[in-house]
C-alpha cells in the first residue's frame, strides 16, 4: 500500500504542559563529567523501519514514539522480548486520554509529559517475565540547545520530541527526503509550524546538518534549521530496555549511577 502523508494521523497536543517537579537533563550534565558525545552518532543502524502502531489510524503518536524507543533500543540491546503490538501502544493511549479502540471515540491526542508520567507508573506491553516495560525516570531537554539534545540522544538512547509539523512537511516525508525550512524566505504559509498539526516522534541519531528519527514505521531526518522553527518540547528516558545484562547501558554507564543523579536532584 502507498504511504500518503496526508492521510496519517497526527496527535501530539497543543501547547506545553510543564511541571515543575520535572528533571531536568541540564542539571544531570553539571553533576557529572560525561563522556566526549561525538558529532555524527546513529543506533539501531540496521533498524530502518519500525512498526506502525496504529498512527495511520490514530492520533497515537505520542505512545507511538515509545514503541519505536523500546522496539529500537531491545533491538540494539538484544534482549529479544516479545514484540510490541498495536493493542499495546492503544491501551497506554485509552489510559491516559480516554480514547476508546472499539469505537475511535475521543481519538484527540495526548501531551506529552501525561505519557511520560503514565510510562513511569504503568508502562507499556508485557515482557517475557510479565513485567511491563517502563521507565524508571524521564528528564526533560532543552530543545533550544543542539549540544544538549545530542548528548541525550547519545547517552539515553533517544529523545522524545514534540515538532509543530508544517504543511509543507507532508512533501518531505520520506526516509529519502528531509523536513526542513524554504530555500530562501519566511516561515509562514505552507512552511507556518503546526499548519499541518503536533506530532510526537523518536529522535536516533544527529550529525551536524540534524537528526534521524522513527515516525509511522519509517526513518526521517529533519535539519537543525527546522528543529528550531518547528520543536517546541524533548524528553529523554532512563529505560531499562536500553540496558545490558549486568545492568550498563550500552554507553557504559551502570543504572546505579544513573538513579544516584536523580537522588541529588530530589
Amino acid at each position: 500500500m502507498t504511504f500518503d502523508p496526508a492521510s496519517v494521523a497526527l496527535g501530539k497536543k497543543l501547547g506545553v504542559v510543564d511541571d515543575p517537579r520535572t528533571f531536568h537533563l541540564r542539571t544531570l550534565l553539571d553533576l557529572q563529567a560525561l563522556p566526549k558525545i561525538p558529532a555524527n552518532w546513529r543506533y539501531a543502524h540496521a533498524l530502518r523501519t519500525v512498526p506502525m502502531f496504529a498512527n495511520d489510524a490514530h492520533g497515537d503518536c505520542t505512545c507511538a514514539r515509545h514503541g519505536h524507543r523500546i522496539t529500537a533500543q531491545e533491538y540494539v540491546t538484544q534482549q529479544r522480548e516479545a514484540p510490541l503490538t498495536d493493542s499495546d501502544v492503544l491501551a497506554v493511549y485509552s489510559a491516559v486520554t480516554g480514547f476508546d479502540p472499539a469505537t475511535g471515540a475521543h481519538d484527540n491526542g495526548a501531551y506529552m509529559l501525561d505519557v511520560e508520567n503514565h510510562m513511569r507508573r504503568s508502562g507499556m506491553g508485557r515482557e517475557k517475565d510479565g513485567s511491563r516495560h517502563t521507565i524508571s525516570a524521564f528528564v526533560k531537554v532543552d530543545h533550544t540547545n543542539h549540544a544538549e539534545v545530542a548528548a541525550a540522544i547519545n547517552l539515553f538512547g533517544g529523545v522524545g520530541i514534540g515538532v509543530w509539523l508544517p504543511l509543507s512537511a507532508q512533501a518531505q516525508t520520506d526516509p529519502d527526503l528531509e523536513w526542513k525550512g524554504p530555500d530562501h524566505g519566511e516561515w509562514t504559509g505552507p512552511y507556518e509550524p503546526g499548519s499541518w498539526g503536533g506530532h510526537a516522534i523518536e529522535g536516533i541519531g544527529f550529525n551536524r546538518r540534524g537528526v534521524e528519527a522513527y515516525t509511522w514505521g519509517r526513518e526521517q531526518f529533519m535539519t537543525w534549521d527546522f528543529w528550531d522553527h518547528c520543536v517546541d518540547e524533548c524528553y529523554a528516558e532512563i529505560s531499562e530496555d536500553w540496558l545490558r545484562r549486568g545492568g550498563t547501558t550500552v554507553r557504559g554507564f551502570n543504572l546505579g549511577q544513573l538513579q544516584g543523579w536523580l537522588s541529588e536532584l530530589s
